[in-house]
């Protein structure tokens, strides 16, 4: 009996470890198309000359990116020259 609830346990664990594995590998795949697709979008106004459009596009990904945690300093630093040289306003979000 000892055995049987061991061995249940085991395949339990171990199919919501599958399950968990799973959901985050098909959210991983889910946000690279997501991503993959928004390129898509800026490539197609780069070509179309579309250039304000596609820097407001991506200064609207770069400020919710900036928004996450784990942001390294040398890239909150980079964020901050860009809005200091490029925007009249906080375009990245950055006080």
């Amino acid at each position: 009996m000892v055995i049987a609830g061991i061995s249940a346990g085991y395949w339990l664990g171990a199919s919501e470890a599958h399950f968990i594995l799973k959901n985050m590998t098909f959210l991983l795949n889910s946000e690279r198309n997501v991503e993959t697709v928004q390129n898509i979008k800026a490539l197609e106004g780069l070509r179309e000359n579309r250039i304000e459009e596609i820097i407001q596009f991506m200064e609207v990904r770069v400020k919710a990116a900036l928004k996450y945690d784990g942001i390294q300093a040398a890239t909150l630093d980079r964020a901050r020259e860009h809005q200091r040289k490029y925007c009249k306003t906080p375009c990245l979000g950055i006080p």
